[in-house]
């Protein structure tokens, strides 16, 4: 099973996330077309996985990428959330159709359940997003931010080899309950998808860990976030998906695998995380 979700992500080490639009900061700093310059830019650095949700500024944030993106979509892989609120059999079939017209394509590479609704039965999901793969509107389905036992509830109902993903919040900066999400995704064939890899601006917890990062970035000639992106990488079948527009930090992150990176390196690390008691991932 871990092999199809490979397959599907092949030759993909790292996405882009593409969140909220002219929100906070950027509502009056950013016009829309900065934001399609921001999706070129990626593509001209080799971005191939781009991640974004229908909830997303009202939709907005997926007709900008759908825009952006324009005939290059053949080359990429688009995975965009529906919203929990929309998880049953009347809504879901028209989330996905919406989702479809604002990103200008007629399949999703990635059909994702951004949150999981306690009022809405794994059964009637399962039932919606296996309507979705037999009509080809999506060619693979995930999760985000579910416990080992949602994952498992789902992961049985769905037609095999379809759901290849779990998406999780998680860097140097997470604790505890993550990484049971993170084991059961990969003893069960999926890839974790990392959202906010280098904690939101705020890359360590620990001043061990932050000592021991930095000391790698220097001697490798990498920076900091490009240490903890590699270090995520190397503890899993583990693809991470920062978010950023700032072009230096776009090019950065999607260098990480560029250096020199031992298993002695990361064991270091992550002995210093359990120093600090922040992270509980095994090195592999």
């Amino acid at each position: 099973m871990l092999d199809n979700a490979r397959d599907f992500f092949k030759g993909i080490h790292v996405g882009l996330g593409f969140g909220g639009v002219f929100e906070g900061k950027e509502r009056e700093a950013l016009s829309e077309e900065d934001y399609v310059r921001s999706v070129h830019l990626a593509l001209s650095i080799g971005y191939r996985f781009f991640d974004t949700a229908e909830a997303y500024s009202g939709g907005r944030s997926e007709s900008i990428l759908g825009k952006a993106l324009g005939r290059n979509r053949q080359e990429v892989l688009i995975a965009t959330k529906i919203s929990p609120e929309n998880l049953s059999p009347l809504t879901l079939l028209k989330s996905a159709e919406d989702s479809l017209r604002r990103l200008r394509t007629d399949y999703i590479d990635l059909y994702q359940v951004h949150w999981p609704n306690p009022g809405v039965s794994p059964e009637q999901t399962a039932e919606g997003l296996s309507l979705l793969l037999e009509n080809g509107l999506v060619k693979r389905v995930g999760v985000c931010n579910y416990s080992p036992r949602q994952l498992r509830e789902l992961w049985t109902l769905l037609p095999a080899g379809s759901f290849v993903s779990s998406q999780v919040e998680l860097s140097l900066v997470d604790r505890f309950q993550v990484p049971r999400s993170l084991a059961w995704a990969e003893q069960n064939g999926l890839v974790t998808l990392a959202y906010s890899p280098l904690g939101k601006g705020r890359l360590f917890a620990g001043e061990k860990a932050a000592l021991r990062v930095t000391e790698v970035a220097e001697e490798v000639g990498a920076t900091p976030a490009q240490v903890v992106l590699r270090w995520l990488a190397e503890s899993g079948s583990i693809l991470p998906i920062p978010a950023s527009r700032n072009p230096d930090h776009m090019e950065q992150n999607f260098g990480f695998m560029d250096f020199e990176y031992k298993p002695a390196t990361h064991a270091s690390i992550t002995s210093e995380l359990a120093e600090d008691d922040v992270a509980y991932l095994s090195p592999s």
